[in-house]
């Protein structure tokens, strides 16, 4: 499939949306590590509690309200996804039937409506089903990609050494 095809389709989704899917992925993706990182510094006790009580509200309430943004976040982004892949669907099922109707008389003399209507179904389900899945499976996966890669960073500054030039060699042998 070309680029232009995949620009065509984003277009139909709508900018709001495709804005909403990757704001909030990204979000998703900050609340999983912020709460990777709180669970390290609670089990460490980081924050030197005097008080057992005082910690224990502390260090729950702070991972409690990492969980809910990740709930709110990921609902937000799949909400975003699929109402934007059924406004795509929308604008490209109607393209597409408009373009039928406008072909010339002769093509529906010498062509079956059976192959006209399974070529029309074929092209409509794969724009109903499968580039919303690869948009619901792609764009976290993606996120998670960069996420663990800040981590491992972030941990291990020296790891930038290797990834650098792994990464050039990966994309020239992709």
């Amino acid at each position: 499939v070309k680029w232009r095809v995949y620009g065509h389709y984003f277009r139909s989704i709508g900018t709001m949306f495709i804005v909403g899917t990757l704001l909030f992925n990204a979000f998703f993706q900050s609340f999983q590590v912020g709460t990777n990182m709180w669970l390290s510094a609670w089990s460490t006790n980081a924050y030197g509690a005097q008080n057992e009580s005082g910690a224990q509200d502390l260090y729950l309430g702070v991972y409690g309200a990492l969980g809910i943004g990740q709930v709110l976040s990921v609902l937000v982004s799949m909400l975003s996804v699929s109402i934007g892949a059924i406004n795509a669907a929308s604008v490209l099922h109607n393209t597409l039937l408009a373009n039928v109707f406008r072909l010339p008389q002769s093509l529906f003399d010498t062509t079956p409506i059976g192959r006209i209507l399974t070529r029309f179904s074929s092209d409509v389900n794969v724009l109903d089903q499968t580039f919303p899945m690869i948009l619901r499976m792609a764009v976290p996966n993606v996120y998670k990609m960069m996420a663990t890669l800040f981590v491992i960073v972030y941990s291990t500054p020296i790891f930038v050494g290797v990834i650098l030039p792994l990464g050039i060699i990966y994309y020239f042998i992709q």
